[in-house]
């Protein structure tokens, strides 16, 4: 037991805050932006300006030694694809090195892992970075992180990946904790799931929209995953020590 803090640099999508000091970092495309009260909420990074390369390596530099763990996240959900259509510098990179988006975006990915690799790290990244075409992560030293429906997690241990899963555990979309407990990751593998299958589902991750949900109320909801990957995979039902009244309301770490 114990706490692993994995930092989360969330890339090419959802870094639209990086832009308020480095604003050629992100690919501008306000016409495609699916939500136009967030200007450039939507806005990926432009992966062909060499200077988001820069800031990468220096960020990893600085703050690779601060996290000790071995893993750091690389994010890759959500590629926002039709800005990078959209706009006349992505695309002009894409017509001379004959790229098309999920090349692009597989490409990008391969230079964020090596980077990453460079400071002794293994990558963990939503399951984009394995699923979309044109990616080719290392099954060796990469993480993915199932999140879009926890019956991809079959497929991602079977490719040789090793796997966290939270498609189920998104704790702002309320309900009884005992719905979280219930969900069991090993249940989506097959019955005939070799041991070595088995042994490459790492656990899962409670995850919490904190910017747009008071924390207090819905992080409590976490005492539904937690006993869930602390207990063996035949305990279904949550076990009545859990549901004594007021310890449904307990706050408690995440595991994997």
């Amino acid at each position: 037991r114990g706490v692993r803090v994995i930092p989360e640099f969330d890339l090419p999508a959802h870094m639209a805050s990086w832009a308020q000091g480095y604003e050629g970092l992100i690919t501008d495309c306000p016409n495609v932006n699916p939500h136009p009260e967030w200007p450039r909420y939507y806005s990926p990074a432009d992966v062909t300006n060499p200077l988001l390369y820069a800031a990468i390596a220096e960020i990893l530099t600085e703050l690779a030694p601060v996290f000790p763990d071995l893993f750091w996240h690389v994010g890759g959900d959500e590629p926002h694809f039709d800005c990078w259509a959209a706009n006349p510098n992505v695309t002009a990179y894409q017509k001379a090195h004959n790229l098309n988006n999920e090349q692009l975006y597989g490409w990008f990915e391969g230079q964020y892992a090596g980077l990453v690799s460079t400071h002794g790290k293994q990558v963990v990244g939503w399951e984009e970075i394995q699923t979309t075409a044109s990616t080719s992560p290392d099954p060796k030293t990469t993480v993915v992180e199932v999140w879009e429906g926890n019956k991809a997690l079959a497929g991602v241990v079977e490719d040789g990946f090793s796997a966290i899963v939270s498609s189920a555990w998104y704790l702002n979309e309320g309900g009884d904790w005992t719905k979280y407990y219930s969900d069991d990751p090993m249940s989506y593998l097959p019955s005939n799931a070799s041991a070595g299958d088995k042994a490459r589902v790492l656990g899962g991750e409670a995850c919490m929209w904190n910017s747009a949900f008071p924390p207090e109320p819905t992080w409590s909801q976490q005492s539904g995953p937690t006993p869930r990957l602390w207990r063996s995979s035949s305990g279904r039902r949550a076990p009545s020590r859990l549901t004594r009244p007021g310890l449904g309301s307990v706050s408690t770490g995440a595991a994997w």
